[in-house]
């Protein structure tokens, strides 16, 4: 019987009476795409559920907040986060080095880290992300955005994402510490000029926190060390490519796309995720997801 101080945790009393395996992501959008990604058929052994938020907090915040609670009494509930999150828990390496579908961290017990910055990465390398934006541009421009064009825009914008990328998981590093105030938005990176971008980073991360531009800038260094070593030890010219788009910041990539074409609108996520789900890939993320998780399967998809 759950304790009294339980009953009025829902959610708490839930999770921990469910046979199923629960994942808990950052929001709705998430759980969509997952569900979609892993297909049917296996909802008798797992379920995704958005992860409960107190005052104030949600998305990632919450996951974290909320697995270690209900990991107390339910071992089968995980938290499913982005690759990034890695950042936070000072496992970036473990995000770089990544070539499988999802990864986990030593000592971070219960959470289950996708093996790209974010969902949004997948997209570049699983679906034709140049195609599906000069297919849907505005009636006015469907002569002038083509995939060749859009592709153009990405190969000149990619370096831009990856260099905010690093810049983000140094300040996530910082945030996890108490040091900054919030973990850096990379939009900036995609319209702004190097000093621009250096004027607003160092009001963000100098500004109510307590670490020093100086400090800042070495771990960014550190961080670049390690990509750039990585990237290097790539000899496949094309593998180098996906390397680079599986790290940078693909939320902010795909948002420069949309914007830099005439503003294609951010429904064509939903033709992107369709393409995805006809792939390899929700059969590779699906064997990722309940080996780790060590799924208990009572049916089995047709």
């Amino acid at each position: 019987m759950p304790s009294l101080s339980s009953i009025g945790d829902t959610a708490s009393v839930r999770n921990r009476y469910s046979a199923r395996t629960i994942f808990l992501v950052e929001g709705a959008a998430d759980k969509n795409i997952y569900e979609r990604i892993v297909g049917p058929g296996h909802e008798a052994d797992i379920e995704f559920r958005i992860a409960p938020a107190g005052a104030g907090q949600g998305g990632c915040r919450a996951v974290r907040d909320r697995v270690p609670i209900e990991r107390v009494t339910n071992k089968q509930v995980f938290g499913l986060v982005d690759g990034e999150v890695a950042a936070s828990c000072d496992a970036v390496d473990s995000l770089l080095t990544c070539a499988d579908p999802l990864f986990t961290v030593e000592g971070e017990d219960g959470f289950i880290f996708l093996g790209a910055h974010e969902i949004e990465n997948l997209f570049f390398e699983h679906a034709d992300v140049c195609g599906t934006i000069a297919n849907n541009a505005p009636a006015a421009r469907l002569h002038i955005v083509t995939a060749a064009a859009v592709s153009t825009t990405l190969d000149s914008a990619i370096q831009n994402f990856l260099n905010g990328a690093i810049f983000k998981y140094a300040s996530a590093h910082f945030h996890a510490l108490g040091q900054v105030r919030r973990i850096l938005s990379t939009r900036i990176f995609g319209t702004g000029t190097c000093a621009q971008i250096t004027m607003q980073v160092r009001a963000a991360i100098t500004s109510g926190g307590t670490t020093s531009w100086s400090d800042f800038l070495l771990k960014v260094c550190q961080l670049w060390i390690k990509a750039q070593a990585l990237e290097a030890a790539i000899q496949d010219v094309g593998e180098r490519r996906s390397w680079r788009l599986r790290v940078a910041d693909g939320k902010e990539l795909l948002s420069h796309l949309r914007t830099s074409h005439g503003g294609v609108p951010e429904t064509i996520e939903g033709h992107l995720l369709k393409q995805l789900c006809e792939g390899e890939y929700p059969e590779r993320f699906r064997t990722a997801l309940f080996g780790i998780a060590k799924v208990r399967q009572t049916t089995f998809a047709a």
